[in-house]
């Protein structure tokens, strides 16, 4: 309150001396007035970007990242003011921002950003928009890498196995574009790996009724590859075997199977686990101990998800409700 009235009672605040302008913008910081503190910056030394850079820092690691974002802005500094905003996880803004840019790294901010969201795979909307920004910014190792984790997500969530495939086909398509020799060679190799992988497993998914071996054969070599860079793992091949077995009536073999798998109910269903553990002569409260067990270990390892904004319609131009939303952080475009 001192500090206000002490401003009050200058004429021109832009006589103040550096010293003072920082002094007395340090302290409205300190006390939680930090739009007071923008105001008064905008006043004494409106045309000092190194100051507003300064004290956005500041804000920053006070943990006031919307101010913060807003100082940023007003010295001139948008990714820096994009990335305030994504600590905020602000996805209105953070997407009108990346539009109004216009900058390759504000596409490839903003798009990081939406792939961080829980079950971003799921929502066509943030897809779209990844996708489409990943493009403006010609990041096409990025944008292949999008479309394995779209093809990862076909075979973990909805099975849709020709779908999965012709993801990654897309997402080789962008490999050639790559201009850095190393990289492109090494996704190349990725691409490779991958679409062998997912074309032998679709193939002996397919023709499981003729004959079990290509899956066993498949299940043989994806439990040697790594599961974090796999597309299409163990796991998926052992619930194709499983359920092929069931059908046979090779219980035994399907029994062995579920016991091998990590997280087996996230693969096998309840009746068919029932079925093989009535089966097999095995007490079927096992199979209740077993998803219990799953649900706990898949509960810890869980992000909170956090409630986020809806986007346009993703057309290139601003809104005026998006310049509105801008301009509430001094953003404007």
């Amino acid at each position: 309150q001192a500090t206000m009235s002490i401003i009050d009672d200058i004429d021109d605040v832009s006589t103040l001396t550096d010293a003072e302008v920082s002094t007395y913008a340090r302290r409205f910081i300190t006390w939680g007035l930090g739009e007071s503190a923008f105001d008064f910056l905008v006043k004494s030394r409106g045309q000092y970007t190194t100051f507003f850079s300064s004290f956005a820092s500041l804000c920053s690691d006070r943990g006031d990242h919307r101010l913060a974002s807003k100082m940023y802005a007003k010295a001139g500094d948008k990714i820096s003011s994009l990335k305030c905003l994504v600590q905020l996880k602000d996805t209105t803004t953070i997407f009108a921002f990346a539009k109004a840019a216009r900058v390759d790294e504000a596409y490839e901010i903003a798009a990081s950003y939406l792939q961080s969201l829980p079950e971003w795979t799921q929502d066509e909307q943030y897809v779209s928009t990844i996708l489409s920004f990943l493009a403006k910014a010609d990041n096409y190792g990025k944008l292949m890498q999008v479309h394995e984790e779209l093809a990862r997500a076909c075979i973990d969530e909805g099975e849709n196995d020709e779908k999965a495939l012709d993801l990654l086909t897309q997402g080789a398509s962008h490999v050639e574009k790559i201009d850095d020799i190393h990289e492109r060679a090494t996704l190349g190799r990725q691409c490779q790996r991958h679409l062998y992988s997912m074309t032998k497993f679709v193939r002996a998914k397919k023709n499981s009724n003729l004959s079990t071996e290509p899956m066993e054969l498949f299940c043989a070599e994806a439990a040697r590859e790594d599961k974090m860079n796999s597309i299409v793992r163990v796991e998926h091949g052992i619930k194709a075997l499983v359920l092929r077995y069931v059908s046979l009536h090779r219980y035994q073999d399907s029994y062995d199977l579920i016991q091998a798998m990590d997280y087996p109910s996230r693969y096998i269903s309840r009746d068919i686990m029932e079925q093989v553990w009535s089966a097999c002569n095995q007490d079927p409260r096992e199979v209740a101990e077993i998803i219990a067990d799953d649900e706990n270990r898949n509960d810890n390892s869980m992000l909170s998800s956090t409630s986020h904004g809806k986007l346009d319609d993703g057309q290139d131009s601003i809104t005026d409700e998006e310049r509105t939303v801008l301009s509430g952080f001094g953003l404007n475009f």
